[in-house]
């Protein structure tokens, strides 16, 4: 059935009030500071973005110029492109956006090269890729590859044992969120990579690095289970130092660091830490006396004891153990911050 005038209208108000809403979120914009900025209040600004239809043209335009942007060339990139947009409604009313002409996925598209650890067994073995984010006919999407031949010191060199996933991204801007949704039909395997969409300051309006949790299945033989991957994204290859250096960072931790004395005293004889860092670390340290068992020593009691498995789950409720289900905005900071100073200094 087609439908009426008043429905496009509509429809176009409410595209024109999401782009507003990106626009907003890539400058970092608050729904008060664009308010004073066009002389109106923030309910008037919020109507905006929610596209209501009664909402005044004239201040529309306002805050497209207070924000930089041609407000006709909006409106024509929300007549041309409203067909494309790929809309998934969740239950909080929000869109996921697919289609790369969005401003949304400004600075979000291109090539990073990624770095996680393998799982619990092999957790000191770095793997390397490659993830393409690209537009394919009027939907973005991507297409990870997978190998340790990702070397540090040379070219991507491309082989027949990769593993090849592809799938689309969507962006939430609800969420303030990445979701890259990847299968290969070879391995007859999904994963998800869920990344913040982070706010982009530097003057190219690029991307420069992210981080972000990989859910997947792990790759034992005859025990596959559901695993957890903390994966680094970046723009730049990595040296094999900075490999090492970020490693750390690879391993699901909380930003609260637990290391035994007998730990430090190995890192700082191996690793020579400078006497800043020395300092600091004495100055904020907390000093506790910790147990550590293997949950496999309950194993008898689990099976015999009708009172172990409440026993074992209480112990794990009260463990000081680092959670590690959550990536600390902190992280992404302090690798970024980090990466580019010691650049920098080698440069």
């Amino acid at each position: 059935m087609k439908r009426d005038k008043s429905e496009k209208y509509e429809e176009m108000v409410i595209r024109l009030g999401r782009q507003l809403a990106s626009r907003m979120m890539l400058q970092n914009i608050g729904q008060k500071e664009l308010a004073k900025r066009i002389g109106q209040s923030q309910a008037t600004v919020s109507n905006l973005i929610n596209g209501k239809t009664d909402s005044s043209m004239k201040n529309l335009f306002l805050a497209f110029e207070a924000l930089g942007s041609n407000p006709l060339e909006e409106i024509r990139h929300a007549v041309t492109n409203l067909a494309k947009t790929v809309q998934a409604e969740t239950a909080l009313g929000g869109t996921l956006i697919n289609n790369p002409d969005d401003p949304v996925f400004i600075g979000q598209k291109g090539t990073f090269f990624i770095y996680f650890c393998a799982t619990d067994k092999y957790e000191k073995q770095i793997v390397r890729g490659l993830l393409n984010i690209v537009e394919e006919s009027g939907r973005c999407t991507a297409e990870l590859r997978i190998g340790n031949n990702v070397s540090s010191d040379s070219g991507f060199e491309f082989s027949a044992k990769d593993k090849i996933y592809k799938g689309d991204v969507y962006i939430s801007p609800l969420q303030k969120a990445v979701f890259i949704n990847l299968k290969s039909e070879k391995l007859g395997e999904m994963c998800q990579i869920v990344c913040p969409l982070l706010n982009i300051q530097d003057e190219d309006r690029k991307l420069k690095c992210n981080m972000g949790v990989a859910t997947t299945i792990s790759a034992g033989a005859n025990n596959r289970m559901p695993t957890a991957h903390r994966i680094f994204m970046v723009r730049n290859k990595l040296t094999m130092e900075e490999e090492r250096e970020i490693q750390g960072q690879l391993l699901l931790n909380k930003d609260r660091i637990h290391i035994s004395e007998e730990r430090f005293k190995e890192m700082c004889n191996k690793e020579h830490p400078g006497k800043e860092f020395i300092k600091c670390f004495e100055k904020h340290r907390t000093m506790q006396e910790y147990y550590e068992i293997d949950e496999g020593s309950f194993k008898r009691i689990l099976e015999q004891d009708p009172t172990g498995f409440r026993d074992v789950c209480m112990l794990r409720l009260y463990s000081d153990a680092p959670r590690n289900n959550k990536i600390s905005s902190k992280v992404i900071g302090s690798i970024f911050h980090g990466l580019h100073f010691q650049r920098r200094k080698n440069s």
